[in-house]
């Protein structure tokens, strides 16, 4: 198991990996949509439903999932990191553990064929 310094370094990596990634991504969106229209400013690629043309692009629709999607996944998976990171270092014990274990499953659920 990694020490907490270790989990602190790959956390810094994974993030700084999806930093990388959303940014690419946002770029391409506004290329997509400056390429619809071109003279579009930061901010109207901000509230792009206020621009039809570029909201009826199945490309810009497309790309702008994506870059939704990635900025989901970071979200999730840095939460998932420092859930992980609090239990592992929390006291069973402690009435915050505790509440951080994920409920069990009814006995019901488990005899379902």
């Amino acid at each position: 198991m990694a020490s907490p310094s270790e989990r602190q370094l790959i956390q810094l990596q994974i993030e700084h990996l999806f930093d990388q990634m959303i940014e690419q991504q946002r770029k391409k969106v506004a290329k997509v949509a400056r390429r619809i229209r071109p003279n579009l400013s930061d901010d109207d690629l901000r509230d792009p439903h206020s621009h039809p043309e570029i909201n009826a692009s199945p490309h810009w629709n497309w790309e702008d999932g994506l870059l939704a999607g990635l900025i989901a996944g970071q979200t999730a998976v840095i939460r998932e990191l420092q859930d992980t990171a609090r239990k592992t270092t929390s006291n069973p014990d402690d009435e915050e553990a505790t509440h951080l274990k994920r409920p069990t499953t009814d006995s019901n659920e488990t005899n379902r064929p």
